[in-house]
């Protein structure tokens, strides 16, 4: 494995794990996670944020914007065939990050600007993002989802 992701995330190299794309400051984990790969969704000035979710870093607010997506609330994390999940991140009661699984167990996340993986859950734990602190799922479909009304947000909308 790279130094540079054994340094930040050194559970990644307990189990599989492996590059999925080139770097790119276009998107992030959260819109990532939402199927999308144009525009950097984050609750934050000079970003994307669906119209109707909560803003804020809390865990509610990204549960918010997931339940626009038709998920619900999961008990397991397991691979359970028919179901698309979401791993929400946190640490000190704010998300930090979003995973979501694959048809193959394994999860994928984009790092940052940085690149996609794909990895086995709690390869991302520990690390700077914290730990699992919500799943949730919806039925998977063959069909890619729309995403749901986004809004550019602006100074007057995030706060000073």
């Amino acid at each position: 494995m790279d130094d540079r992701f054994r340094a930040k995330y050194p559970r990644l190299g307990d189990g599989h794990f492996q590059v999925t794309s080139a770097e790119s400051p276009r998107y992030n984990c959260v819109a990532w996670a939402a199927g999308q790969d144009s525009r950097w969704w984050a609750p934050i000035e000079f970003s994307w944020w669906p119209e109707t979710a909560q803003v804020g870093w809390s865990v509610k607010a990204l549960e918010s914007v997931f339940k626009l997506m038709g998920y619900d609330i999961a008990s397991d994390p397991g691979l359970v065939p028919g179901l698309e999940k979401v791993a929400i991140f946190a640490a000190d009661d704010e998300w930090t990050h979003v995973a979501r699984q694959l048809e193959s167990g394994y999860w994928t996340s984009k790092l940052g600007q940085g690149v996609d993986i794909e990895h086995e859950l709690d390869g991302l734990a520990g690390s700077p993002y914290g730990d699992v602190a919500v799943i949730m799922s919806r039925p998977r479909s063959s069909a890619p989802s729309a995403p749901p009304p986004l809004r550019y947000l602006s100074y007057d909308v995030v706060g000073a």
